[in-house]
């Protein structure tokens, strides 16, 4: 991948820190020809997302990737996409968290968001129930990470995933 690169984070957020580390490692490794532009605050925000990207948009009208970091963020960047009138075939959103919105983008006529990692609540919480059994029934001590399946749903399995999920378009 070679272009323009935006990321849009809550900096305060520590589990955004981490994402944010982890992004741009795996970026930097699989898409050296990519330009970080810009690096903003959304404030897990969807009106300060927006305002953020149309500022980076109006610099640099060429950004190809955004990562917001929450859904909420990516769909603030989605809305000055859109009000800009950015063709979603020519860039590309990526974010982390799922819902009705996510669906209804991917899964719609004009996809914007063409990732998102999705570790579905009942696992983690499946996960969080099992390491407090084994620590209260067996003393297991509780360990710092727990490694979880993320699910990468993009436009082309988005509506198989999230239908198996109980969800359908609103459209």
């Amino acid at each position: 991948c070679k272009g323009k690169v935006a990321i849009v984070i809550n900096p305060t957020n520590p589990v955004q820190k981490m994402r944010y580390e982890g992004w741009k490692e795996g970026l930097m490794a699989t898409a050296p020809g990519a330009e970080y532009i810009a690096e903003q605050n959304g404030e897990d925000n969807r009106a300060t997302s927006m305002s953020v990207a149309e500022t980076i948009l109006t610099a640099n009208p060429d950004v190809v990737i955004w990562y917001p970091f929450v859904e909420e963020m990516a769909f603030g960047v989605i809305a000055a996409l859109e009000a800009k009138g950015v063709d979603p075939a020519k860039v590309a959103v990526f974010t982390e968290g799922w819902g009705q919105e996510t669906l209804d983008n991917m899964a719609g006529p004009k996809p914007y968001v063409k990732g998102a990692m999705i570790t579905p609540s009942t696992t983690l919480a499946k996960a969080a129930v099992d390491a407090v059994g084994a620590f209260i029934n067996n003393g297991t001590a509780l360990v710092k990470d727990l490694p979880q399946v993320t699910d990468l749903v993009t436009p082309e399995n988005a509506l198989a995933y999230f239908k198996a999920r109980g969800y359908s378009l609103s459209k």
